[in-house]
């Protein structure tokens, strides 16, 4: 009540408040106090600050030194793997065109049918080749006498050079059209040109089938090639002949080598095709599915690390802080590979003091106090650590 009346008493110097009565005047005050309580809700922010617990950080006159927890760890070699998305591409894959017109007659091979080189696809009827071939050769026959008694004649000295060279010239001409007719007559024998898969069949019995047209399509799928593009930073690292393992989306798992990597970029994307073969001699692998694939990409120096220690800085790039000169400093990394074991990274070289634990209080250049947990190089890979 005390602190009211001295609020009046101000109040009363004011000379439009002067002859209200009391109790308006405490209503005033008693306003003004409601106003400034809401106010204060939106110009100050709710809720408690973010406080670095004691144990974490200490104050200095210049900055903040945080407590951290660091480890020495060694880099190893490790066998860098690349993981790259592609699809499964038979060796090769032929429609056969028909060299000549004419009625299927048969199709010995159905589709998905094994086929062997030279093994009979689609058969179009004969019709009147094989009488053309038979008049053919008669003719040959008949230019043929013609041909022995001329050269007789002249060796007689009764025929002219140029006589006997006309009826070599017409017996020639009648071989000709008799081997013509030969090709004619196979031609309606449409054969696999290599060992493989019928994978489509493009006409039925009784269609008429022109010059061009496709009878069917074969494909070799042994090997098989896993497909897929390299962007220009992976391209340097991968080598023909180096190992490779497929996951495919059937769910076949199968390896392989490098038996193709493009000297040229795509001008469009950038990028370097590069091919894996793998074995399918029982042919159970198909053509055109997804893969997982994974290839070596040498060997490299990489650090075994906990999960924990992989950060982000202010930018957002992945990175881990280190240690140096009682200093936090942040390094971006290539994350290589992610199991239970650990992560395995790169982008440092030599021994590095890692930030195990305060790692996510610290900001790059801050000083640092350091309690120090130091892998000695033997025991590295083991993870058998010395506590200093």
């Amino acid at each position: 009540m005390k602190y009211f009346a001295y609020i009046i008493a101000y109040i009363d110097k004011i000379p439009v408040m002067r002859p209200l009565p009391e109790t308006v005047k405490l209503s005033v005050i008693a306003s003004v106090g409601v106003f400034v309580w809401l106010i204060s809700g939106f110009l100050v922010p709710s809720g408690p600050a973010l406080e670095v617990p004691s144990s974490i950080s200490e104050k200095s006159n210049n900055a903040e030194t945080v407590k951290v927890v660091s480890k020495e760890i060694f880099a190893e070699d490790f066998n860098e793997i690349l993981s790259i998305r592609g699809y499964t591409k038979a060796k090769r894959s032929v429609s056969i065109a028909s060299e000549t017109s004419g009625i299927i007659d048969a199709l010995p091979v159905k589709e998905g049918q094994k086929v062997k080189k030279n093994e009979l696809i689609c058969k179009i009827r004969v019709g009147a080749r094989e009488a053309k071939l038979a008049e053919a050769e008669a003719l040959m026959r008949a230019k043929e006498i013609d041909f022995k008694a001329a050269e007789k004649l002249v060796e007689k000295g009764h025929f002219s050079l140029s006589r006997a060279a006309a009826a070599q010239a017409a017996f020639d001409t009648a071989k000709a059209l008799v081997a013509q007719r030969q090709i004619e007559l196979e031609r309606t024998m449409i054969r696999a040109p290599f060992d493989g898969v019928l994978d489509v069949r493009h006409v039925e019995l009784g269609d008429f089938i022109t010059i061009g047209q496709p009878c069917g399509t074969v494909i070799d799928k042994n090997p098989l090639k896993v497909v897929t593009q390299v962007s220009e930073k992976q391209v340097s690292s991968l080598k023909t002949g180096a190992q490779g393992k497929a996951t495919l989306a059937t769910g076949e798992v199968v390896e392989g080598v490098i038996s193709y990597l493009a000297e040229k970029a795509d001008p469009v994307t950038r990028t370097f095709r590069m091919e894996v073969e793998v074995d399918n001699s029982d042919y159970l692998l198909r053509d055109g599915v997804s893969t997982n694939l994974e290839v070596e990409a040498g060997i490299t120096e990489a650090y075994l690390l906990p999960h924990g220690i992989i950060t982000l800085d202010t930018s957002g790039d992945v990175g881990v802080m280190t240690v140096e000169n009682n200093l936090a400093r942040f390094h971006p990394i290539t994350i290589l590979s992610d199991g239970p074991e650990g992560v395995w990274i790169k982008g440092l070289n030599g021994p590095q003091k890692f930030i195990t634990v305060g790692q996510e209080f610290v900001i790059d250049g801050q000083p640092l106090k350091v309690t120090e947990t130091r892998v000695s190089k033997d025991n590295a890979s083991t993870g058998e650590a010395l506590v200093q």
